[in-house]
């Protein structure tokens, strides 16, 4: 999480106020909390300055809409920062959900995968092994907490193709995360 200005609101005014002062402020203090939206995502490393400047760009334009009665501003840039990524891996890597749904038939959810024991580089490194349809569609289920019909809204796909692909999702990583403990107990032996 960013810290915080000791007053966001007084921060945003004073970009609105055209303070090129405040207007990086924002920006530092968020930038690592842009980055991590957009690796988290699987944008490569490579695109990832190209990704942020679209997330700022928007959020510095739109940023006299921004309204705290409605929510944070953490919430608001994650917002834009979801939003900006999927559209980015929509145009440029080509990412096509129709696709993944009318390959794949329906299967029955698996058990709920326990995340809290694992460690976080481990958990980036097997979303990142995920096809990007199952990767987008986990992140924005299970780690940014939409709803499959807002999800499905958001991609141009259905709530059911929602919820199978985070279902499978769900198994890949399991299966990932299994293998890697049993290489991991095997190496301590």
């Amino acid at each position: 999480m960013p810290k915080q200005h000791p007053n966001i609101g007084e921060l945003i005014a004073q970009c609105l106020a055209g303070q090129r002062l405040a207007q990086r402020q924002l920006y530092e203090q968020h930038l690592p909390y842009a980055l991590t939206v957009t690796r988290r995502f699987g944008v490569a490393s490579r695109s990832t300055a190209d990704v942020v400047q679209e997330i700022f760009t928007e959020v510095f334009s739109h940023l006299a809409h921004f309204d705290a009665a409605k929510g944070s501003f953490l919430t608001w840039l994650r917002t834009i920062a979801v939003r900006k990524t999927i559209d980015f891996l929509r145009k440029r890597e080509n990412l096509n959900f129709t696709e993944l749904v009318a390959i794949l038939p329906e299967r029955a959810p698996t058990e709920e995968l326990q995340l809290d024991h694992i460690p976080t580089d481990e958990l980036l490194l097997a979303m990142n092994n995920l096809p990007a349809g199952f990767r987008t569609i986990f992140n924005l289920y299970a780690v940014d907490g939409y709803k499959h019909t807002e999800i499905a809204e958001m991609l141009g796909i259905s709530a059911s193709a929602s919820r199978s692909q985070y279902a499978r999702a769900r198994e890949r990583l399991q299966k990932h995360l299994q293998a890697t403990k049993k290489k991991m107990t095997h190496d301590y032996e």
